[in-house]
């Protein structure tokens, strides 16, 4: 189409030298299709980008949450063009768990307690998930990284009834310990009645009594001015 506007542009000055006004309306025509069949095509160019933009935000979410799921696979396929990239991936970083864990492995596997910045993040939080990971990249996993992760799973458990905070010293404690706590248990699947009850039975006899908590749209708000969104 800019071509063919094009050629009516070029005509269309042509024209001027025989009649004027035909000369301007065939230059408007060509030009109007010109800039018409631009307009299009960079708003599909951005609409493409954008696309492609949550394509990978999504993507990067997800492989890391559900590394093994079929909108894994799909979207890894999107991004690269094949799933080939995305195995070539999982390995390395099978590869440098392990590493990790040979040169420290108390510290690394703290870090799957506390994940959210961690390069692994929760990739490997669960020892069925190290293992399928293992088993789709067609590679032995190490018995002692898949049992020392299956002992994090029992006492994130335990832990989680052990959530308590004794001396809370300001908005700003209260505030960094609802965060914890609440991010564990929804983590788990808990219901916001219960992460309400289990917030309230675990704080300090002290604070109990001034503690108000409410859940409405996603979000727990405490003290009338704590809010922490769950979504």
């Amino acid at each position: 189409m800019t071509y063919i506007g094009t050629i009516i542009a070029i005509l269309g000055f042509v024209l001027f030298w025989f009649d004027l006004m035909t000369g301007i309306l065939t230059l408007v025509i060509g030009l109007s299709l010109v800039w018409v069949n631009e307009d299009q095509r960079i708003k599909k160019k951005l609409q493409k980008k954008e696309i492609s933009e949550e394509i990978e935000k999504e993507f990067d979410t997800i492989k890391f949450d559900e590394p093994l799921s079929p909108r894994t696979f799909e979207l890894a396929t999107l991004v690269y063009g094949s799933i080939d990239p995305y195995k070539t991936w999982l390995l390395n970083m099978v590869s440098d768990l392990e590493k990790s864990f040979k040169e420290n492995s108390s510290k690394t596997i703290d870090e799957f307690i506390y994940n959210e910045h961690f390069q692994f993040k929760n990739l490997f939080v669960e020892a069925k998930k190290y293992k399928d990971i293992c088993e789709f990249l067609n590679i032995d996993h190490d018995n002692q990284i898949f049992d020392e992760i299956k002992k994090t799973e029992k006492n994130e458990d335990i832990s989680i009834n052990e959530i308590k905070i004794s001396e809370i010293l300001n908005d700003y404690d209260l505030e960094q310990w609802a965060k914890s706590s609440i991010k564990k248990l929804h983590e788990k699947k808990i219901s916001p009645n219960e992460i309400i009850n289990h917030l309230k039975d675990n704080i300090s006899d002290e604070l109990k009594d001034n503690l108000s908590i409410s859940f409405s749209k996603g979000e727990f708000v405490i003290n009338k001015k704590i809010k922490i969104s769950i979504n």
